[in-house]
Order: structure tokens, then C-alpha cells, then sequence
């Protein structure tokens, strides 16, 4: 499934302009010139504080800030396996070293010198935790919250006395310290920073940053940001306090520099600049004041990257993007609907906590309308490197920052079917070019924006060429119970697949891969009479269509399967032929550890799935190769089912697959199981996680 053996929750924030308060709409009625006079004489008309083209922009920006503030990063262990490691350490352990303890200084003694080991130790790590604030930043409150209870446990081994702690006098009032009164102060004094941390934590992480937001006018701009122009000899650039002039004593700096639209609006390619810690520089493309995908940015303290892509969707189910029904059901004679959706993922640096979100959606009249939306997105990606330089004017700048808020995307941001072009050039998306399309079909209990999130994580991560337009196909998946009543509906759902694929032939695309995730894998082969009727239809035809579309043969390039769950022996003896007659090659990426497979397998009885088969296929085997990934454990989790988008081996080999369309023999980072130069197995050319030196 989808969702079975993912440790993320999809995080979505969907912020239409429609939703942007009245006073945004009244400062956008007397429009704005382009010249830096004209933008400057904005600022005066706003009072000295920020023009008012720039109103919307800075507290979307703003509003991203907050976020990745409160959000922080992706962390190894979260708050429950810090719990159990504290539990643990204080069962297996508090009995031992009380021991030990009596041995080399005999009875307790409220005393400074019996006392000045934790006293010592809760020094060290509150300055670890000190440090650890201030150099990093992110997750704040966990780091403090960990702090209180480890010292809680050094404090109650220190202060227990196996002898007088286990045997209470009637009454007694004592609980883990006993009767002593030092203990009896020390745990108040951990429990009131425990629920001061937590009380903080509700504070700075869910109530601020919704009256921040609710709090959009111009005296808050004056009086709580303090937003100020910076100089008058540097238009476009502003100071302000990021949190408040209470939390925020040193002065950032913000400034937009791109195109606008008539009102003075960031519109078109542009670059946000913003030098606090937790902001950004954000190059790529806005939209009436609002960044929109495609885009990059940086968070400047941290240097944590991400991705803006859009990725387009078809589909019959019923439901919307974000909902799940718990019955999976496609009613009679839907017909497909069409749409976009702005994923942003993070690639490279701390992964944020809040990342993949969907942050757009626009629902779409026809396949067409969303081939040629991803067509421009694709242009904007390829029209220049991106590259980002962060100058600070006034007295406070600190240029030696600025080298650190730059990036460059590989020349060859634009690739054709031969590989990377040293020079892309910009160009207008033309549905009459031979396009390439990456189509997913996600598992069991998947809505449609998690797939797109899991295939903008996969594109984003592998650096998939904007060549290739991503595509999900989304079909009535059901719910957690509801895995039998699943299976049953294939049939009726994978009518939809073909139904998809030709609406993207007859909008221009011409090649087409094809890959697909757990339960998806058997939709496809529930679909394949009518996938070979499909491409029998196309074979010798020009794509039909008005004038100035260029005609070509459709064909469906690769097939790539993920965690299947289609039963093996049914698979070998009549999927596996007819896949092959579809599809130029064949690959099947299989883990015999699958534990969402096994499971399936024990409460179906279909036999074993063939995503846990990683023996030889005989049948055409140049064509066809089996991928193990047992070994793997690097971005798996325990359930190892779901994890092709973040297994950095797993993304990148199907990016090469994608662009060279080579055998496993031929890629770079797969290596034979056997040393039969004939077999088709290949695992992958990776050590262990835990092996260093």
C-alpha cells in the first residue's frame, strides 16, 4: 500500500488567492510603474513602511518562515522513542548505580558535596542543550524537553536509596525520591520546566503563527515586524524584526527582484531574498504575489533545499484530491477529471519536517490543458541555471553569508532522448513537440494528492528531466478494511488506465513510462487487453488531432513495478508475456523482506507475491530485470514496502533507467547476483548503513 510502511504523514496546506483578505484586494486597486522611482514612491504612498504591492508577498513569505520555525527538521527519533529510551534506562539501570553509588559514598547526605556530580552533570547538559539551540535552531522545544527528563533520571538514580525508598511508612507521601526533601524539590522543579517547555511549545509553535497570520494589516507591519526601507539609495530592500522586536533584537533584510505584473506584483520569474535565519532565498516563479511551482530555495541558516515541481493527475474516482473513501467505488460512467497540483519536497540538507505538502490545485478541463501546463513548467525549469546571490545593504550586512545562499542546477536542466543538452534554451511549451510522460498508478489506500506528493519527492530527489512530464493516475483505493473489496474493483478501475493514456496520446504525448507501486501493479495488469488494444490502434497511426500537431507512433517505453503484490505464479505464467508485448523493457524492483507483502500473502492465500521473488525470469530476460532490494536499509523503514521515493539507490537507478532506457547490466549502480552472465537478478552497489570506518 501507499500509506503501509511510511513513517511521513502528508502534510497539505492549499492557499488559493482567493482566500487572501479583503485589505490585500484594496491594496491592489491603483497599480504600480516597474521602475525603481515608481516602486519607491509606493513605499511612500504606504506610509513609509512597505509598498503595497508587496503586501501579499510578505506575508506569504512570512507565513513559509513561521512554518519551517515551527515545523523544524525531520529528526531520527521523536518524542515516543525518547520516552522509551528514558523508561528504559531508568528500569534497567536506576537499581545498579544507586549501588554502585553506596559502595564508593556510602548513604545519601543532603549535602554540596554529595551533590555535586549531578550538579556537574545537569550543568554539562543544559549547555549542550544551550548549544544545541542556538547553533541549529530547529525543534527547540523537543531539544529542551529531552533535556528535563534525562536530567530527571540522573537526579532520581543520584537521589535513590534502594533500602529507604522501597519500604514507605504508612502515609508517606513520597514517590520517586522518597521522603527526602531535596528529591521532593527537584522533582517539582523538573516537572514545572517540563510543562513550562510544553506550555512554550503551544505558544511559539501553534498560537503565534496563526496570529501572525490573522494579524495582516499595517500597524502590525509598523509596530509588531517593524518593517522599514533600508536606504534610500537601495530601493526594493527592507528591514524587519522576524518574530517581533521583543524576540527578534537584530534587524533581516527581505527584497524581491523579478518581474511584476501591473500592479507592482511579483509575476513571473522572480527571486526572494531574506537573511534571517529561518528565511529564504526562493528562485522561480510567482503568481499575483505568491510563489508558485516551479521553484528552489534555500532556507538561509540551515541551508536546507527544496523543490517546487507541478505534477499533473487523471482520474474517475469520486472523491476529492485529499479524501479516501472507505469503500472503494467509481461511479457508472464517470467520466475523467483532469487537473495540476504544486508539490514542494525537500532535497538536499535537513529535511523538513513538513515536507512533501501539496501548496496548489487547479482542476483542469482536459488531459491537453494539463500537458501543456506541465509544458510551460518544464520551460520555466529549463530556461536558465539557477543561481541566487544574497547582498545585505547597510551597516549590519554580513557578506560572507551570501556565498553560502547560492546554487547552481546542472547545466542541462533540459534533456532529449539522447541524454543532458549542454545549453538549454528557453522555449514555449508546443503540444506539437514529441513529449514524454512519466505516469504513476499508486497503491491501496492512497488519495490523490499523496501520490503526487510520493511521485514530486521521487521527480524532485532524482532530478527526473523536465523532459519527462509526471503524471499520476489515481483509482478508487479504499481504505485500511477495506483491501478485499479492492482487489475486487480492479477490473472495473483499470478501464480508466487506457481511457487515461489515450487522452495523453491525443493531447501529444508520445512515449510514455509507466510505473507503479504495490496494488497499483495489478491494476496495470488488469488493464492489459485493453493496453494492447490501445497500442494496436495507435501502431501505424498518426496521433490524430487539429492543425500543427505533429503525428508519431505512441508507445509505452518501460514498465516499472515497485513492491508488487500480483501473485507470482499467475504473474509469470500469463501477466509477464503480455506485459512484454506493451512495453519496450521490464523492470521489477522486489525486497523478500516486504513485511506488507507477507502479510497480504498469509491473509489472502494467493501465493506468494512477486514482489518478494528475486529468482531468475527465464521469459525474454534481456528485456526483463528483477532488482533486489533486501539488503537495502537505508531510508526503509520496518515495514519495507514504501520507500522508492527517499532510497536514494532506488531513485537514483530509475533516473537512469528513465533516461537511457538501458538494461541493469548497463547501469552504473546494480551489480549481478549470480555469476551466471546470463541471469537477470541485480542488487544494489551499496554498503550497509551502519558500516563505517
Amino acid at each position: 500500500s501507499s500509506h503501509v510502511g511510511s513513517s511521513r504523514s502528508p502534510h497539505r496546506f492549499h492557499a488559493p488567492p482567493s482566500v487572501l483578505c479583503q485589505w490585500t484586494q484594496r491594496a491592489m486597486d491603483e497599480p504600480l510603474g516597474h521602475s525603481p522611482q515608481n516602486t519607491w514612491q509606493g513605499q511612500e504612498q504606504a506610509g513609509g513602511c512597505l509598498e503595497s504591492s508587496l503586501w501579499v508577498t510578505f506575508f506569504e513569505m512570512e507565513r513559509r518562515r513561521l512554518q519551517r520555525q515551527a515545523c523544524g527538521r525531520q529528526v531520527a527519533h521523536g518524542i515516543w522513542s525518547t520516552t522509551c529510551e528514558v523508561s528504559i534506562f531508568l528500569g534497567l539501570f536506576a537499581y545498579g548505580l544507586a549501588t554502585i553509588r553506596m559502595r564508593f559514598l556510602g548513604h545519601k547526605e543532603d549535602s554540596l558535596r554529595y551533590l555535586a556530580l549531578p550538579i556537574c552533570a545537569t550543568i554539562g547538559v543544559v549547555l549542550w542543550a544551550l548549544y544545541q539551540s542556538l547553533t541549529t535552531r530547529e525543534n527547540v522545544p523537543q531539544v529542551w524537553g529531552k533535556t528535563w527528563g534525562w536530567l530527571l533520571v540522573v537526579w532520581a538514580v543520584w537521589l535513590y536509596e534502594p533500602g529507604a525508598d522501597c519500604h514507605f511508612a504508612p502515609g508517606a507521601s513520597g514517590f520517586i525520591f522518597g521522603e527526602s526533601q531535596v528529591g521532593k524539590a527537584v522533582f517539582t522543579l523538573f516537572l514545572c520546566l517540563e510543562c513550562t517547555t510544553f506550555l512554550l511549545w503551544l505558544l511559539v509553535v501553534k498560537l503565534y503563527p496563526v496570529v501572525a497570520q490573522r494579524c495582516r494589516s499595517r500597524i502590525a507591519l509598523r509596530l509588531f515586524w517593524r518593517v522599514q526601507p533600508c536606504v534610500p539609495s537601495r530601493p526594493g530592500w527592507y528591514s524587519y524584526r522576524p518574530n517581533g522586536a521583543c524576540c527578534s533584537p537584530k534587524r533581516c533584510h527581505f527584497h524581491y527582484d523579478g518581474e511584476r505584473d501591473a500592479y507592482g506584483r511579483p509575476h513571473g520569474h522572480g527571486v526572494w531574498r531574506d537573511d534571517s535565519h529561518h528565511g529564504e532565498v526562493l528562485d522561480g516563479e510567482w503568481q499575483s504575489g505568491l510563489p508558485v511551482a516551479p521553484f528552489v530555495s534555500r532556507v538561509f541558516g540551515s541551508g536546507a533545499i527544496t523543490m517546487g515541481l507541478r505534477i499533473g493527475y487523471g482520474t474517475a474516482r469520486p472523491e476529492g484530491i485529499s479524501a479516501c473513501h472507505l469503500m472503494p467505488v467509481r461511479p457508472p460512467g464517470a467520466q475523467l477529471r483532469f487537473g495540476v497540483v504544486g508539490v514542494e519536497c525537500s532535497v538536499a540538507g535537513g529535511f523538513l519536517a513538513f515536507l512533501p505538502q501539496v501548496s496548489a490545485h487547479e482542476e483542469l478541463a482536459s488531459a491537453e490543458a494539463a500537458v501543456l501546463d506541465l509544458l510551460g513548467a518544464a520551460s520555466s525549469l529549463r530556461r536558465r541555471q539557477h543561481s541566487a546571490y544574497l547582498p545585505l545593504p547597510g551597516p549590519e550586512a554580513r557578506p560572507e553569508a551570501a556565498g553560502g545562499c547560492s546554487w547552481e542546477l546542472p547545466p542541462g536542466a533540459a534533456a532529449g532522448p539522447s541524454g543532458w543538452s549542454p545549453s538549454p534554451s528557453p522555449a514555449s511549451p508546443r503540444v506539437e513537440d514529441s513529449v514524454t510522460a512519466l505516469v504513476f498508478v499508486h497503491g491501496f489506500n492512497c488519495p490523490v494528492d499523496w501520490a503526487c506528493m510520493r511521485v514530486g519527492q521521487l521527480s524532485s530527489l532524482g532530478k527526473l528531466s523536465p523532459h519527462c512530464l509526471p503524471f499520476v493516475f489515481s483509482w478508487p483505493s479504499g481504505r485500511l478494511l477495506s483491501y478485499h473489496q479492492a482487489l475486487q474493483s480492479l477490473p472495473t478501475a483499470a478501464a480508466d488506465l487506457p481511457r487515461f493514456l489515450a487522452a495523453l496520446r491525443d493531447a501529444g504525448v508520445q512515449e510514455v513510462h509507466l510505473a507503479a507501486h504495490s496494488m497499483g501493479c495489478e491494476l496495470i495488469a488488469a488493464a492489459l487487453p485493453q493496453l494492447e488494444a490501445l497500442l494496436d490502434c495507435t501502431k501505424n497511426l498518426l496521433v490524430p488531432g487539429g492543425a500543427g500537431r505533429a503525428g508519431g507512433q505512441f508507445r509505452i517505453s518501460t514498465v516499472t513495478f515497485f513492491n508488487a503484490t500480483c501473485p507470482g505464479a499467475a504473474f509469470l505464467a500469463e501477466t509477464l508475456p503480455r506485459l512484454l508485448r506493451v512495453c519496450g523493457r521490464l523492470t521489477l524492483y522486489c525486497n523478500r523482506d516486504d513485511v506488507a507483502l507477507v502479510g497480504s500473502d498469509l491473509l489472502f492465500g494467493r501465493g506468494k507475491a512477486i514482489g518478494r521473488c528475486t529468482d531468475g525470469i527465464a521469459h525474454e530476460s534481456p528485456r526483463v530485470d528483477v532488482v533486489d532490494c533486501t539488503s537495502m536499509d537505508s531510508n526503509v523503514d520496518g515495514v519495507r514496502h514504501s520507500y522508492f521515493d527517499l532510497n536514494a539507490h532506488v531513485v537514483a537507478d530509475f533516473q537512469e533507467l528513465l533516461r537511457t532506457q538501458c538494461g541493469a547490466s548497463r547501469r552504473s549502480r546494480l551489480v549481478r547476483t549470480s555469476m551466471d552472465d546470463q541471469s537477470n537478478v541485480f542488487a544494489f552497489l551499496a554498503p550497509p548503513v551502519f558500516v563505517n570506518w
